[in-house]
């Protein structure tokens, strides 16, 4: 459920990833859950902090996706996972000409409330599905009869451009447009390109969101 009142275009996401640290780190106890977690914070002399996550985007065993953003002084960052449908509320509320999307209203015993959404509660990062395409093509070389990832191929490339992949991806939420964002939330819906020998096949619908919100120190 998401209330929509703007009008926007493409989204710009980060789909950066790094292989799985091999000994897991404990986050910040309730605010984190099995697929996105709190790998640290660090104070500032003014009261603000930053904080970094790391994403299972695609399950426990695949590769992980980090993310670093920085919090209001005395708020909480709180990391979250849920099934959809999510059962939130989203509206848009503007300060000094900068959009931000709000919790305005959570279903009661929706599964975003379960795992500890709360009224006012700011949006700051959502898992989304992109459709992207390789920008490095394959290169022929015959002096080693190999076939090399080659920048420079940028006539084959063009001529012969990889097939889009359905990936998933995250969207940091600072300054981009409401509609933006609320596209990135609902994409979650959408089925994504599986690793080879994935268990569940060549593509899957991933059953849950991954949320980072933002908890004002009123709260």
């Amino acid at each position: 459920m998401c209330l929509l009142r703007d009008m926007a275009a493409n989204c710009v996401m980060s789909c950066v990833t790094r292989p799985r640290p091999a000994a897991r780190r404990r986050g910040h106890g309730p605010r984190c859950s099995a697929a996105v977690r709190s790998t640290g914070r660090t104070e500032r002399p003014d009261g603000s902090f930053t904080e970094s996550f790391q994403l299972s985007l695609l399950g426990p065993t695949a590769p992980v996706t980090p993310a670093t953003l920085q919090g209001a002084p005395g708020s909480t960052l709180v990391a979250i996972e849920a099934e959809r449908p999510l059962g939130l509320v989203f509206e848009e509320r503007k300060r000094l000409n900068i959009s931000t999307c709000v919790v305005e209203e959570i279903v009661e015993g929706s599964t975003a409330a379960k795992a500890g959404a709360k009224v006012g509660d700011v949006l700051r990062l959502v898992s989304a599905v992109i459709e992207m395409r390789d920008k490095v093509r394959p290169a022929w070389c015959p002096r080693r009869r190999l076939t090399l990832a080659c920048q420079t191929d940028v006539v084959g490339y063009y001529l012969n451009p990889s097939p889009a992949r359905v990936r998933r991806a995250i969207l940091i939420t600072d300054r981009q447009p409401f509609v933006k964002v609320m596209k990135a939330l609902m994409s979650n819906g959408q089925p994504v390109d599986l690793p080879p020998g994935d268990a569940r096949g060549e593509k899957a619908v991933l059953p849950t969101t991954l949320l980072v919100l933002e908890r004002p120190a009123a709260s």
